[in-house]
């Protein structure tokens, strides 16, 4: 932020302007003098030839100069006493149109001309002790209809009749001018420079409010910033300067998605889309977790909501355009969920079921072709998805017997909720395996096994329930033992057309050595594909 020491002279508002006679103001009575426009460069000063010394009743080059300046005016009120200030400069006033126009001079400006509210604002100020000598004549403004004024100790006043005579100076002065001025989007301002003392967060510093619901910043420690509409109100109603510190940056366009940030102190951002509204995302695993995804540029889009402490457990989470949800805790770190897993996630209890995610979001798949989507909530529960099917919870002894079984890669996807068999167990089915939950523990009845078992009637049928998972007494030899009988599949022959499956009563004639399963490596497993076959009784083995 520039010191504006008295004495010192930074760029001015209006260069000194050669004019005709001075029309008349508008019919307002606080509006001011219609002048040529106000440019944002100071004009080269107007030389000076050393003037000769005034015979005794010839004026000084000062007074010569209001003198005549003065007179451009044609009719108007008489020309009050000059008054010389210290500096050598000169000014004086007279009435015009019904209110108050002053002149002044010094040698490096010569004399210019401003009056009405910018006159009364020079004045209360403190004259040209403060604000110093007019550059140029005041001036209409660009854009909107108005007035300005600018002095050699770096002041410009502006007016409107909506906002009144409002100053500005330093780097919030040269802001304004940088964007455009009273002819840009920020229109005329609505504050003059305000001075903030330093605090215990803050450093000291200025800014001011424009017509445009803008509002310029400049911290004595760092370049002036500008923040507009929706994003300034959140500013204001999150803390504005002392709880959230001076903008660091000018807001910043998103083409992608049609939005505005501004970066704020302490890793803060304010965000804003005419979808999303403005939010606030507060430095932390959250913020974190999003900017290391992409952020804006990502299929996140722009955040929904703050970032907002969790109802029912100590953590923060929040939700993004892209129907996305990132949740953080202390114990599961920040995790991400979106679209169908997130709206079962919420339409199933939410966090009272499912507790916090313990992952991302993954893909994963089958040795099908069949791709899908997962995310884990702690050790016993996920949420498994697939376009054909949509969104499930596999949980518990299912999950455990999905993991033990070599996961999705071997089940496919599951496509049931877990259904209860009233009085007997409960089961949830997947592309291509089922998991029933029994008094014997989780068993899996899958592949060319449960096409068989549902062929022979399945739990109702006179096999009944499974009491073991499937288990290969010999090289590509598959047996499973049911209550009232078992199944099995011989596939060692390098025949196809050889290969069946058949079925028994009682219990099997090979003994059960050990308890695999088809993702087991174990050299017994046949070959998923070959497994996938058809359950084909073998013609004249049943009578």
């Amino acid at each position: 932020m520039a010191a504006l020491a008295a004495g010192s002279v930074v760029l001015t508002a209006l260069p000194a302007v050669a004019q005709e006679a001075p029309a008349a103001p508008s019919t307002s009575d606080s509006t001011t003098a219609v002048a040529p426009a106000a440019p944002v460069e100071q004009a080269a000063p107007v030389e000076q030839q050393a003037p000769a010394a005034p015979a005794a009743d010839e004026p000084d080059a000062g007074t010569l100069a209001i003198q005549q300046k003065y007179a451009t005016f044609g009719e108007s009120g008489p020309l009050s006493e000059i008054t010389t200030a210290a500096d050598g400069g000169k000014f004086a006033s007279f009435a015009k149109w019904g209110t108050t126009v002053v002149i002044t001079w010094n040698s490096t400006h010569g004399a210019h001309w401003f009056s009405g509210a910018i006159a009364a604002k020079w004045s209360a100020a403190g004259g040209a002790d403060v604000y110093g000598y007019a550059v140029a004549d005041q001036g209409q403004t660009i854009g909107r209809p108005g007035a300005a004024a600018g002095f050699d100790k770096g002041f410009s006043v502006y007016y409107s009749d909506s906002t009144g005579a409002h100053t500005l100076s330093g780097e919030v002065r040269l802001k304004y001018w940088a964007l455009g001025h009273t002819a840009g989007s920020f229109g005329f301002p609505q504050t003059d420079n305000l001075v903030l003392p330093p605090s215990d967060n803050n450093v000291a510093g200025e800014f001011a409010q424009f017509q445009g619901q803008v509002s310029i910043f400049d911290p004595s420690n760092g370049p002036a910033v500008w923040i507009s509409g929706a994003l300034r109100q959140k500013f204001w109603n999150a803390g504005s300067i002392a709880g959230l510190g001076y903008p660091v940056s000018d807001q910043a366009f998103h083409f992608n998605r049609q939005g505005y940030t501004v970066e704020l102190p302490k890793g803060r951002t304010i965000y804003w889309t005419g979808q999303t509204g403005a939010t606030l995302l507060e430095d932390g695993p959250v913020k974190a977790k999003y900017l290391s995804m992409g952020g804006t540029e990502s299929n996140f889009g722009f955040p929904e909501t703050d970032v907002l402490d969790l109802p029912s457990v100590s953590g923060k989470f929040a939700q993004f355009q892209g129907q996305v949800s990132i949740f953080w805790s202390e114990p599961t770190g920040a995790h991400w969920i979106s679209g169908a897993l997130r709206q079962r996630f919420w339409n199933n209890g939410s966090i009272g079921h499912f507790g916090l995610p313990t992952s991302d979001q993954h893909v994963t798949g089958d040795i099908w072709g069949n791709g899908g989507l997962y995310i884990l909530f702690g050790a016993d529960k996920a949420i498994l998805w697939n376009a054909q099917v949509g969104a499930f919870e596999v949980a518990g002894n299912f999950l455990a017997r999905l993991r033990a079984d070599g996961d999705v890669k071997y089940y496919g996807f599951p496509n049931t909720e877990r259904i209860p068999l009233p009085g007997r167990s409960t089961f949830q089915q997947f592309a291509h395996a089922s998991i029933f939950d029994t008094a014997y523990g989780p068993l899996t009845v899958g592949w060319v096994m449960r096409e068989g078992w549902w062929i022979l009637g399945g739990y109702t049928g006179f096999l009944g329930m499974p009491k073991a998972n499937e288990y290969y007494p010999y090289d590509n030899f598959v047996v499973q033992q049911f209550e009232g009988g078992y199944l099995y599949c011989d596939f060692r022959s390098s025949n196809p057309d050889d290969n069946y499956c058949d079925w028994e009563y009682g219990t099997a004639p090979w003994s059960q050595s050990a308890v695999n399963s088809t993702a087991a490596a174990d050299k017994k497993a046949p070959a998923a594909s070959v497994r996938e076959g058809h359950f084909v009784i073998r013609a004249g083995e049943r009578g």
